[in-house]
C-alpha cells in the first residue's frame, strides 16, 4: 500500500524501478514471504534460539512455486514487449540507440574519467564505433525477444547471464543501480533454489560482522581526547 501511494501521489517521478518494485511486492503477497522475512519469523527465530532449540527452515509450500512461477512469467513478458517495442524505433535498426545512453550527461557517469577517455576512443576509431554499436543493439533486441522463449529450454543459464550482465551495463552506463537490482531479483527467479539458497547464507554470514561492527558504539577513551581538543 505504501508503494502504491507513492506511485499515485507522484507520476511525475514514476520510473521503471517504481514499476518493477510494484511487481515484486505484488508476488511477495502472493507467495508465503512472510514464512521467511517477517517480523513474526524473526521473532519465532529469536525465541527457539533463547530456549536452545534448532531453527527449522519454513517449510516447501505450493503458493511459494505459484509466486516464482508468475514471477518468472511476467519477467518473460516484460522482455517480450521491450524487445518488440525497440523494433518499432529506427535508432535500433541503424545501430546508434545505445549512444544516446552512453554518451548522455544526466545518467552516464560522466564525472570518471575512465568512461570519459573510453567515449573519446570510440569516436576516433570510426569502424570500432560502429562494430560496439551495432553489437550491443542486436545483443539487446536478440536477448529480450529470444529471452521469454528460450529460457525455458537448456539456453536458460545462458540467458540469465546475458541478462544479469545487461542490466549490469545498464547500472554502469546510464546509473539505474536500483532499478538493475529490482531485475536482478526477477532473474533469479529462474534460478534453482538448491542455487540461490547456498549464495544467500554465504552473503549473509559475510555482511552479519560488518552489521555487528557498526552497530557497535565507539570506545569511551575518546571523550578524554575530544575534552582536550577543546
Amino acid at each position: 500500500m505504501g508503494a502504491l501511494c507513492y506511485m499515485d501521489r507522484s507520476p511525475m517521478t514514476l520510473f521503471g524501478m517504481d514499476v518493477m518494485n510494484n511487481i515484486l511486492l505484488l508476488y511477495l503477497m502472493v507467495g508465503p514471504s512472510g514464512a521467511a522475512l517477517s517480523v513474526d519469523r524473526w521473532l519465532e527465530v529469536r525465541r527457539l534460539r533463547l530456549r536452545g532449540r534448532r531453527v527449522e527452515p519454513p517449510a516447501p509450500l505450493p503458493s511459494a512455486r505459484l509466486a516464482l512461477r508468475l514471477i518468472q512469467i511476467h519477467f518473460c513478458v516484460i522482455y517480450l514487449a521491450a524487445g518488440t517495442a525497440k523494433l518499432q524505433g529506427s535508432t535500433w535498426w541503424d545501430g546508434t540507440a545505445l549512444w544516446s545512453c552512453y554518451a548522455n550527461f544526466v545518467f552516464a557517469p560522466m564525472k570518471s574519467e575512465w568512461y570519459r577517455e573510453w567515449l573519446v576512443f570510440l569516436s576516433k576509431h570510426r569502424p570500432l564505433w560502429e562494430v560496439v554499436m551495432t553489437a550491443s543493439a542486436a545483443f539487446t533486441i536478440g536477448l529480450e525477444i529470444g529471452f521469454p522463449f528460450l529460457v525455458w529450454t537448456r539456453l536458460r543459464w545462458l540467458c540469465v547471464l546475458g541478462s544479469i550482465l545487461m542490466h549490469a551495463g545498464i547500472a554502469l552506463t546510464m546509473g539505474l543501480t536500483s532499478f538493475s537490482m529490482l531485475m536482478f531479483c526477477m532473474v533469479l527467479a529462474f534460478a534453482p533454489p538448491e542455487y540461490v539458497r547456498p549464495w544467500l547464507e554465504s552473503f549473509r554470514r559475510r555482511l552479519r560482522p560488518a552489521l555487528t561492527q557498526r552497530a557497535t558504539p565507539p570506545p569511551v577513551a575518546a571523550a578524554p581526547a575530544l575534552a582536550a581538543s577543546r
